[in-house]
């Protein structure tokens, strides 16, 4: 999901009976601009754990520029032992505007299979035992509905178009709720995700610092975290690169279901081969 452009290749998969020669690209991030929106822990504004159609948190006004996540009340939170915890925020795109680059493939199919890679993903991270509590950021009231009933907190995208904002606002609302835990954006389209790996990977993330793991292609990010006060993301076109600048660690390791996300249908069949979860599965045919 967080991956920059590759060269355009030829990709032939064969998916519940459609069988697509078709040129793809990897897919876009959504934007990063230059709005750092916050949200303070005394906000009253926040959605409650099971609401149905609650308010937006609030919007920067035109023009206006918020402070950075750290701001005054995450200094104050800061912590200097590695976080056995973590809150995992997992942004989702309502289905119907997901996974555009699935080209070739029925629209209703891709809407599925886009729902499907999210439903896994929140479903191994729900199941990582260093994950304290999954926050799904996303407008799509369905899914939102489907995601509080596997466990989930849902919370609505606040900054649609700008990825690193929306995290940071969801960040300090998961600071609020859940104080002392660590913070970890993971992306929506990791269908093979595995909980050790997971838990692997989180394991690794510094006291005080931050650390993310690259993509299966070397460029993009699939998995950011930090402690709190440190939560600074950098997602976007040469993520990899733009966390390593701004001081994170990059996790090593042979974490394969955490690599590899899905934007066309070849990393659908690379995914199918590590294995997939079973709402990925059904969608696909498997």
């Amino acid at each position: 999901m967080f991956s920059p452009p590759s060269q355009v290749r030829r990709v032939v998969a064969s998916i519940s009976g459609f069988t697509i020669a078709t040129p793809s690209v990897n897919a876009q991030p959504r934007g990063r601009s230059s709005l750092r929106l916050t949200v303070p822990p005394s906000s009253s504004a926040a959605i409650a754990p099971g609401a149905g159609s609650a308010s937006r948190l609030p919007a920067l006004r035109p023009g206006e520029r918020g402070p950075r996540c750290r701001s005054a009340w995450w200094q104050d939170s800061r912590v200097t032992t590695a976080a056995t915890s973590f809150t995992v925020l997992v942004p989702v795109k309502p289905p119907v505007r997901g996974k555009s680059r699935l080209a070739g493939l029925p629209d209703d199919q891709r809407q599925r299979l886009a729902a499907a890679f999210a439903l896994d993903t929140i479903t191994a991270a729900r199941a990582t035992a260093s994950v304290g509590e999954v926050m799904v950021v996303t407008d799509d009231h369905a899914f939102a509905a489907t995601a509080r009933e596997r466990g989930c907190t849902v919370l609505p995208d606040g900054v649609s178009g700008d990825l690193n904002a929306t995290l940071v606002q969801a960040a300090h609302e998961a600071v609020r709720r859940w104080p002392g835990s660590g913070l970890a954006a993971l992306c929506a389209d990791l269908p093979a995700l595995r909980p050790e790996d997971l838990a692997g990977a989180l394991a690794q993330v510094p006291a005080g610092g931050a650390a993310f793991v690259a993509d299966a292609h070397g460029t993009g990010t699939t998995m950011y975290a930090a402690a709190v006060g440190h939560f600074d993301p950098h997602f976007g076109v040469g993520s990899r690169a733009a966390h390593l600048r701004a001081g994170a660690t990059e996790i090593p390791g042979r974490i394969a279901s955490l690599r590899h996300d899905v934007d066309d249908v070849g990393d659908l069949g690379r995914a199918l081969v590590l294995g997939v979860g079973t709402e990925t599965a059904l969608a696909s045919g498997r």
